[in-house]
């Protein structure tokens, strides 16, 4: 092999390296969120797909079937409390899987839900999340009365429509979401307030502005990645 190839071969694994090395850290920085625009919990598996209100509740979130908005063959979850004082007295569910992560990268900034009050009681509902930057509620509760038959609501969850209960950062939660909860408070609260009620929720939907951010990568990386791959096929062109 004469010096010319031998620096032409030189160049290239080196370029092939500074490659690698270029790929893996637009990998490392593309973001991580577990909630994603558009995802709906439906119920339809018979489960309640990780929403629960802690584990010593006597009357837990439990899956109904055939009492849907579509009627016959349309499962729900249904969230019951009992009032007064101690576990399962506050009407609330939370979820710490899949509704957890960054909500902004995401395009998240509205959860949507169909919701029957199956209770005696009126109901003031809210969406609370805890996160990174602390616990925040929806400062507007949406009023759904006694016997209202199913319902859509939406509720925004956008920095401009969150109040802190204890929390000291909403981009920093919105960011960093750990626990998204769906609770009846008549003012805000994480935790919700005692009342006697039971109601069914469907269709919970993470929502956000038709035209939602797409995570992208550097444009300046993907400009030297586009360049160092013309670079490798001129050489190998002329090797």
């Amino acid at each position: 092999m004469d010096r010319i190839s031998s620096s032409r071969e030189i160049f290239v694994r080196s370029v092939l390296l500074l490659l690698s090395l270029l790929f893996a850290s637009l990998v490392a920085a593309a973001p991580a969120a577990a909630v994603t625009l558009g995802q709906i919990d439906d119920f339809q598996d018979g489960t309640t797909q990780g929403w629960r209100d802690g584990g010593v509740s006597p009357n837990p979130p439990v899956n109904m079937s055939d009492v849907g908005p579509a009627g016959v063959g349309d499962h729900s979850l249904q969230i019951t409390s009992t009032g007064g004082f101690g576990a399962g007295s506050r009407f609330v569910a939370f979820n710490t899987a899949q509704w957890t992560g960054d909500y902004p990268t995401a395009g998240v900034d509205m959860i949507t839900f169909d919701v029957n009050n199956i209770g005696s009681a009126n109901m003031d509902l809210r969406v609370a999340l805890d996160g990174v930057g602390g616990r925040f509620v929806t400062t507007a509760s949406m009023p759904v009365a006694a016997g209202s038959g199913w319902q859509s609501i939406e509720i925004p969850i956008g920095p401009a429509h969150l109040t802190s209960v204890g929390g000291l950062d909403v981009n920093a939660t919105l960011s960093a979401v750990t626990q998204l909860r769906v609770i009846s408070a008549v003012s805000p609260s994480f935790l919700g307030d005692p009342i006697l009620a039971q109601g069914l929720i469907d269709n919970v939907t993470a929502a956000g502005p038709v035209s939602a951010p797409v995570p992208s990568a550097n444009p300046l990386s993907i400009a030297m990645l586009l360049s160092l791959l013309g670079l490798v096929s001129y050489w190998k062109l002329r090797a």
